[in-house]
Formats: C-alpha cells, structure tokens, sequence
C-alpha cells in the first residue's frame, strides 16, 4: 500500500512553471486591455446612466401630470396655478463647448400646454411672491453632470432646435411642442463627444409611452 502511494505521487502531474507564466501573461494582456479603455467604460456607464435618469424624469412629470398635484411654493402654500407638468430642451443652450447640456423639469403655470419659462424661469420653489406669468422650474438637469463628455445630441421628429413635453392632467393630455405632423412621438438623443457612433434615444409618444433605445 505504500508502494502504490509513492508510485501514485510520483507519476501525478502538477502545475508547471511554463502554465504558471501562461496564465499570469493572459491575465496581465486583460488587465491592460481593462486599464487602457477603463475611460472609455466610465464614459459609457455615464450615457446609460444619464439615459435612465431622463427616463425616470420623463415619468416624474407624467405621474405629476396624471395627479395634477400642485407644487408647495418653499413657504408652506400650494402654487395653484400650475395647470401641467414637462421637460424642456433647447439645442441652442450651449455650454462653453458649444454642446448642449441642460434640460429643464417645468410647471405650466400660464397654462399653454408648453414650456415658456424662457432662459431663465423663476424657481418655483422660491416662495409665494415669484412671478408665474412665465412658467417656473422644478430642477434644471446637466446631463454632463456624471461625464462631461455625455450631451445632446440632438432630436428626432422635431422640426426646430427645442421641445417641450407638457403632461396636463386629468388623462393626462400630452403635448409635444414642434412634433412634425406626421409623426406621433419625439425622439431625444444623447450622446458622448469622444465617440460620434455612442448614443442612446428616448422616446415619448403623444399616447404617454416612454422607452430607450
């Protein structure tokens, strides 16, 4: 029984030194591989990332729009004014990168089913004395916030360089500012400034659907 023990020990194989420097020059090619693209990883987790906030945006507004709940003016009062709820993109508001980068979440409070808060809508936080003869912002979103190389990039089915979703209740009633007439949902699109084929589209139809692709 011994016999066939050492016999047993000395005919099994182990590890070579020559599978050993194998396997460490495959993991040390894939972790350069990793290292040198790692940027570019970051930056495609920030579009994904960026995209979904827009989306969860999208349906913020729309639930606001559904329940037609209105807003507390930062000083304890209800604005009752506020006749819908949106987002607001302007291609045309660039950053010093000549990339557009903000987009608005908007009260409708002159009730004209759009955004009309211009450059610089009040804060509708701001308490009970804000003008709301233009519409007020709820928040302004930069998109480059996580990356600064995510943007928009640009739009679908609008004919014009802005957009406003406004979700107004009680269905809610969706309104799409400059959807051309041919077509029934608008299309934004995000993308980075190191890579023209990286982008990602949210779309809205007028029936209040919401996807990506």
């Amino acid at each position: 029984m011994v016999f066939n023990f050492f016999s047993n020990l000395r005919n099994s194989k182990g590890i070579t030194l020559v599978e050993i420097v194998v396997v460490v020059f495959v993991i040390g090619i894939f972790s350069l591989m990793m290292t040198a693209n790692f940027p570019g990883i970051l930056r495609q987790l920030a579009l994904s990332k960026t995209t979904y906030k827009l989306v969860q945006d999208f349906r913020r507004v729309q639930d606001l729009g559904l329940s037609g709940v209105q807003i507390n003016d930062g000083q304890g009062q209800s604005i009752k004014a506020i006749k819908g709820y949106g987002i607001y993109v302007n291609l045309d508001n660039r950053n010093l990168d000549n990339k557009a980068t903000h987009y608005v979440i908007y009260a409708d409070t002159d009730n004209n089913n759009e955004y009309n808060g211009f450059d610089n809508p009040p804060d509708c936080n701001s308490g009970a004395g804000i003008d709301l003869s233009n519409d007020c912002f709820i928040e302004k979103v930069n998109v480059s916030e996580e990356n600064s190389s995510v943007y928009i990039k640009g739009f679908r089915n609008i004919d014009g360089a802005y957009t406003s979703v406004n979700f107004r209740p009680p269905n809610p009633i969706l309104d799409i500012k400059n959807l051309l007439s041919s077509e029934t949902k608008v299309g934004i699109v995000l993308g980075l400034t190191t890579d023209d084929t990286a982008e990602r589209i949210i779309w809205v139809s007028t029936a209040g659907l919401i996807s990506v692709n």
